[in-house]
C-alpha cells in the first residue's frame, strides 16, 4: 500500500474505465505540463488479490501526461469509502473484467475510445450507474442472484455479457463481445 505520494510509471498503471471524454481531456491539456507542475496525484489502487496497480479516478489526467511523453505520474493509495467498502469494490472488479475483456491494459489503449461529451456521458456514466443498480440490488438483496445468474446464462447463450439493469429492475443491459449495446425485458 502507498503511504503518501508516489511516483509510478504511467505503463504499470492499468485503466477501471473503457471511455474518455474528449471536453475533459481538451480541458485537462490546457493546463498540463511534462513537469507535471499543479497535477494532483491520481488515486489507484490494488484489486483482485494482486499488486498491479489500478487508476481509481484521474483516467484523463494520466492519459494527457501519457501524450505529452511523461512516464511516471505522482499516485496516491485510494483510500475513498465509496472504493474500499464491498460495494466499491464489486464494482470496480467488474471495471476491471470489462476493461480486460476490451484489451484495455495500458492507459494508451484508451487513444481509440475519447467521445464527444454526450456519448462519454451515456456509454460511460450510464454504464456505470446500470451496473450499479444491479450489484447494489444485489448486495442488498433486493433482487435474486439466481434469477440474475439465469439471466446471464441465457444472454451468453447469445453471446451477450450482462452488464447492468434499470433503476425498476425490468431492463436488463447486455452487450456483445465487439461493444454493440442491448437491453431486453427482465
Amino acid at each position: 500500500m502507498l503511504s503518501s505520494v508516489k511516483l509510478i510509471a504511467i505503463d504499470h498503471l492499468h485503466p477501471t474505465q473503457l471511455y474518455l471524454s474528449q471536453r475533459k481531456l481538451d480541458a485537462v491539456r490546457t493546463w498540463l505540463t511534462p513537469s507535471l507542475l499543479g497535477l494532483e496525484p491520481v488515486p489507484v489502487r490494488a484489486f483482485l488479490d494482486s499488486s498491479e496497480w489500478y487508476l481509481t479516478d484521474g483516467h484523463t489526467r494520466t492519459f494527457a501526461a501519457w501524450q505529452a511523453g511523461v512516464t511516471q505520474i505522482p499516485c496516491v493509495y485510494d483510500e475513498c469509502d465509496l472504493v474500499a467498502c464491498e460495494l466499491g469494490q464489486i464494482l470496480y472488479k467488474k471495471d476491471i473484467e470489462w476493461c480486460e475483456r476490451f484489451h484495455l491494459r495500458h492507459i494508451s489503449t484508451l487513444a481509440d475510445r475519447i467521445v464527444p461529451e454526450e456519448d462519454y456521458r451515456t456509454l460511460w456514466q450510464g454504464r456505470c450507474e446500470k451496473m450499479y443498480n444491479l450489484e447494489a440490488a444485489l448486495l442488498q438483496g433486493k433482487i435474486d442472484r439466481a434469477a440474475v445468474e439465469r439471466m446471464k446464462a441465457e444472454c451468453q447463450e447469445e453471446g451477450l455479457f450482462v452488464y447492468g439493469i434499470s433503476e425498476d429492475y425490468t431492463i436488463v443491459y447486455c452487450e456483445n463481445a465487439s461493444g454493440e449495446l442491448f437491453n431486453r425485458p427482465w
